[in-house]
């Protein structure tokens, strides 16, 4: 039978082991697989070690990384599936090549099918070649007119007489006399070869960036300029047209010129000047454009900090007070990546945006003000007059931006945990959920772990909802921070106390896992 005292507090327990969980991102949990943007075949033939096309013969055999013969969790294995070999571009490629690549998509494994005709992308040579879901591979039927972009398979196939046949294709493709979406992709490409394709090109496909930064097509001018913004060798870059596409009429033409003059004119105060008229443009994405580049310039061996740090901070603080709000959040985030002089009057001109009336401009107000808060700040007033604010996200962005001034402040831990205290009776889930996952960035202490005991006392419905029914992996964290940030007798008869009210549920599972984790942590601790 349960004690009538036990039972009341099973809330109390349930939280506990969600509170713990919660607090520690568990390792080996399976994440979607991210490409940040997935290159034309053009692109990815020049990076690329292998590049042919064929037909699957199988779907692939499941093998294992690593060895060992015991499978690793969610996707870390791989499969291998066999080609039978149609054309080559690029790499000594025989008739049949067999190819590895991530078992499951999740892990960015490119999914085949038996029979079907793809071009491959791969890395590696002989039977090591791997490839993956963000190779740029495609079936055949969907390449279209990317063939053109490629071109046909060269008789000499060796890495640097194929990536010099890649560069020629692309310029062969820019050159087309229609405007098309096809040539708009022969820019990205030339963009990608002046940053990572091959040296003896560059100053070639410059050349040709250059006369499209004049073409008729304003998506073919503004990828030309952007493409120059890159880094290129010493002289690479003409700017008799830059002038011209400062005054373009289409917004995003002029945005890329920008960022050219930025990245690439010596004179800092001829680039200050350019920046400087933008934030008079009527245009609303011109003046955002120019607070970004202030917020954001060239590496500091490439400009005199001297001209720039002073002159952009006023101009940045000048934004702060542009009439339209969209231009107040670039230029509060622009003033808080930026390591401008006077931090502490930076910071006072931030905060008279925490009360704005849009949310998302106090929103960034309070991450701005977390970046530039000092170990002598009054957190308090910073942040403390959030847990009244109106909106939830606002809340929610003041509690990260504790999180984010405790990892560069640890010494004012005991500050930050007693705000996050106050917004702890906050009655959204979302806002609770921030606050346990930025108490668990604090540095492990005593404080901490009584804080996490006080939350625990609250027996609040709104931590209930946002923590135990959530993800499984955030409760299965307890076996990572149990031990790392309470000793055993502060969870104890939480712990037991859920396996006693009922031994069957998922919560007593998680429990039990915990309390074995505490025994084989002290096992440790005394073998040591």
């Amino acid at each position: 039978m349960s004690h009538p005292s036990r039972r009341v507090s099973r809330a109390s327990i349930l939280l506990c082991v969600a509170l713990l969980c919660a607090l520690v991102p568990v390792t080996g949990q399976a994440v979607a697989c991210s490409c940040a943007g997935i290159p034309g075949p053009d692109t990815a033939a020049i990076f690329a070690d292998a590049v042919f096309s064929g037909t699957v013969l199988d779907e692939g055999s499941v093998g294992e990384r690593g060895g060992g013969g015991r499978k690793q969790r969610l996707g870390t294995g791989y499969r291998v599936f066999g080609v039978l070999v149609a054309d080559v571009w690029k790499g000594a490629i025989p008739d049949t090549v067999f190819v590895r690549t991530a078992e499951q998509e999740s892990a960015c494994g490119y999914p085949v099918r038996e029979g079907g005709k793809y071009l491959l992308f791969a890395r590696g040579e002989g039977d090591e070649l791997r490839t993956g879901l963000c190779s740029g591979n495609a079936r055949l039927g969907e390449l279209r007119d990317a063939w053109a972009t490629l071109g046909p398979p060269p008789p000499d196939t060796s890495p640097e007489a194929a990536d010099t046949h890649f560069v020629r294709s692309i310029l062969t493709a820019s050159e087309s006399p229609n405007p098309s979406k096809l040539r708009v992709r022969s820019v990205e490409g030339l963009g990608e070869v002046v940053r990572l394709g091959p040296d003896a090109m560059r100053a070639e496909v410059a050349e040709r960036l250059v006369e499209l930064a004049t073409d008729s097509d304003p998506s073919v001018r503004e990828r030309a300029l952007g493409a120059l913004s890159r880094p290129l060798g010493e002289g690479l870059v003409s700017f008799d047209v830059v002038d011209r596409a400062l005054r373009d009429p289409v917004d995003r033409v002029r945005v890329s010129a920008m960022r050219l003059v930025t990245h690439h004119d010596p004179d800092t105060e001829r680039v200050l000047n350019v920046l400087e008229a933008a934030l008079g443009d009527p245009s609303v994405s011109i003046r955002r454009g120019a607070v970004g580049l202030l917020g954001s310039p060239r590496p500091p061996h490439a400009i005199d900090l001297e001209v720039w740090l002073p002159r952009s901070r006023d101009l940045l603080l000048r934004a702060l007070h542009d009439p339209v709000s969209a231009v107040q959040v670039t230029a509060l985030s622009a003033v808080a990546e930026c390591e401008l002089p006077g931090p502490e009057s930076l910071l006072d001109s931030v905060m008279a945006f925490l009360d704005a009336p849009e949310p998302y401009v106090r929103q960034t107000a309070f991450g701005a003000a977390a970046e530039l808060a000092t170990d002598s700040s009054d957190i308090f007033a910073i942040f403390g007059r959030a847990t009244t604010d109106i909106d939830r996200d606002v809340r929610v962005a003041a509690v990260r931006g504790l999180g984010s001034y405790v990892r560069r402040t640890p010494s004012r831990s005991e500050e930050v945990l007693g705000v996050l205290e106050d917004f702890a009776q906050d009655s959204e889930p979302r806002v609770a959920l921030a606050v346990v996952r930025t108490i668990g960035q604090l540095p492990p202490s005593p404080d901490v772990c009584a804080a996490i005991i006080r939350l625990l006392e609250t027996d609040r419905g709104a931590f209930r909802r946002g923590f135990f029914f959530a993800d499984p992996a955030w409760r299965a964290g307890v076996l990572e921070l149990g031990p790392r940030m309470c000793a055993l007798e502060y969870v104890e008869e939480f712990l037991l106390g859920v396996i006693e009210d009922d031994d069957d549920s998922p919560a007593a599972e998680y429990a039990r896992d915990a309390l074995d984790r505490y025994e084989r942590e002290r096992g440790s601790d005394s073998d040591r």
